[in-house]
């Protein structure tokens, strides 16, 4: 069973579809911002197959057995996310894995693009890289404060179940380490007004500008996911999972809540520089949640 999870459902097929849905809605709703038409919802289906029959050119400058694996081991950690965290919401089974295996995968498939572009020889890869890997150093350790608010929440469980059965939004230190949490997914998808390590205008693609074809898919593959299970993660975290029909119903609003305020934030936003991003995680944001952090220990 653990290979149809894995492979169909809730992982990769599943959340590949709806990453590719969720991308479509990124980008439509970010066209309508801009008054433009926007792609059609196969959009992203067809950008894909379309790399799929061409060549994947690999720098001859480049570490060539790390250009090559690094988006393997990023799509990999995207479906296994996915596969744990779809196990716990979906089918209500834990899938060898809590709350500290995501934080870990996540972290991976950031590493995995700091390797990748490190290894292209390309320099304004490596400058995306460079800013990939400041932005993990500063993201990470304000979400690690952000999940831990639900885990205090729960009587300190890092089991799935018994976090989506105690949401965490109910009280003030919840709401408002969902807000942080917010900012943390807008890092993570690489979104306005954090895009620096891709910053089509300033380094042209940044950590992808030397990939093409099917290792280039494979990076597109593991965006597309993202933007389904990130999302997701963060709903299901701090609103839970409900029961029945309605609850079903409730869980897919929140997600679209939560995806909608993460487009909207990238749409009313500038790109920041890299010493802004900085600051504004380490000063403001990581003193922050661990005041809130504080706060949930105590109850509030």
């Amino acid at each position: 069973m653990i290979a149809v999870y894995t492979l169909l459902f809730p992982g990769l097929v599943f959340s590949l579809f709806c990453g590719m849905i969720a991308w479509w809605i990124e980008r439509k709703l970010s066209a309508l911002f801009q008054h433009r038409v926007g792609p059609p919802w196969y959009q992203n289906f067809v950008d894909f197959f379309k790399l799929m029959g061409k060549e994947s050119i690999v720098p001859e400058d480049s570490a060539s057995l790390m250009y090559t694996i690094a988006p393997m081991i990023a799509f990999a950690s995207i479906v296994s996310f996915a596969t744990v965290l779809g196990g716990a919401v979906f089918l209500k089974t834990e899938i060898a894995g809590d709350l500290i295996l995501l934080l870990y995968l996540s972290s991976l498939i950031s590493t995995a693009i700091f390797l990748g572009a490190s290894a292209s020889a390309n320099v304004y890869a490596a400058i995306g890289a460079s800013r990939e890997l400041k932005m993990l150093l500063s993201d990470e350790l304000v979400f690690i404060m952000v999940v831990l608010v639900p885990v205090a929440k729960s009587g300190f469980s890092f089991r799935l179940g018994g976090l989506f059965d105690n949401p965490a939004i109910a009280s003030f230190s919840g709401i408002v380490a969902y807000i942080l949490g917010l900012l943390c997914i807008q890092a993570k998808l690489a979104l306005q007004p954090f895009d620096l390590p891709e910053a089509e205008t300033e380094i042209a693609g940044g950590v992808e500008i030397e990939y093409s074809g099917v290792l280039l898919g494979i990076w597109k593959l593991t965006k597309g996911m993202e933007f389904f299970v990130y999302p997701l993660f963060l709903s299901v975290l701090f609103f839970g999972v409900k029961k029945g029909f309605s609850g079903l119903l409730l869980n897919v609003l929140f997600y679209f809540l939560t995806l909608i305020l993460l487009i909207v934030m990238k749409n009313v936003n500038p790109r920041v520089t890299i010493e802004k991003m900085l600051n504004f995680f380490w000063k403001i944001l990581s003193p922050l949640a661990l005041i809130v952090l504080i706060i949930a220990l105590f109850g509030g």
